[in-house]
Formats: C-alpha cells, sequence, structure tokens
C-alpha cells in the first residue's frame, strides 16, 4: 500500500470517527434536554400538592379560632390527601431510580 493509500485511509477513518462523535455529542443532548423536561415535569407534579398541604394548613392554623369542626376536618382531610399524593409521587420517583439502577448494573455486567 502507497502512502497515499495509506494517507487516503487514515483520513476516511478520521471522517468516520468524526461523524461517530458528532452523533454521540447530538445524542447526548438529546438526553441531556430530555433530563431537564422530565426534571421540570417533577418538580411541577411535586409542588402541586405540597403546595395544597401547606395552603390547607395555614388556612387551618389561621381560622381554627373562628372555622367550626367540620370545616377544620375538610382542611385536615385536603392536607392528608395532598400528603398521600406526595407520598406516592416520591414512592413511584424512586422505585423508578432503583430498576433504572438496576437495569444499567445488570447491562455493565
Amino acid at each position: 500500500m502507497s502512502q497515499r493509500q495509506t494517507l487516503q485511509k487514515k483520513i476516511e477513518e478520521l471522517q468516520i470517527s468524526f461523524k461517530q462523535v458528532k452523533q454521540i455529542k447530538e445524542t447526548n443532548e438529546t438526553i441531556s434536554q430530555s433530563k431537564a423536561d422530565i426534571i421540570a415535569s417533577i418538580r411541577h407534579e411535586l409542588k402541586t400538592p405540597l403546595h395544597g398541604i401547606l395552603g390547607f394548613a395555614e388556612i387551618g392554623m389561621k381560622q381554627s379560632q373562628h372555622v367550626d369542626r367540620e370545616k377544620l376536618q375538610e382542611y385536615f382531610a385536603e392536607i392528608s390527601s395532598n400528603g398521600q399524593k406526595l407520598l406516592d409521587l416520591l414512592d413511584n420517583l424512586l422505585d423508578s431510580s432503583k430498576s433504572e439502577n438496576k437495569k444499567n448494573y445488570l447491562q455493565i455486567q
């Protein structure tokens, strides 16, 4: 093989490597954007019931002297319901994280 052919082959190999690196970079950018979107969604899903918990707790504290017992029970029911939603979301998040970690561990082996 001549020097020219060897050089041409190396150039072709570098071009292929460059394309692969470019594809990997694009894939990483897509993954990063997906992660950002997921985190934004999780943030919203976690904050919604938390705001309910805090809001009803604040109302209950401010009006506990002036509100009848039945209304207070409604406030506490809302607090409990939103707390359970938040707990369920966190459990699901942790469970999916565990299964993803197991999946990654099995792929490594």
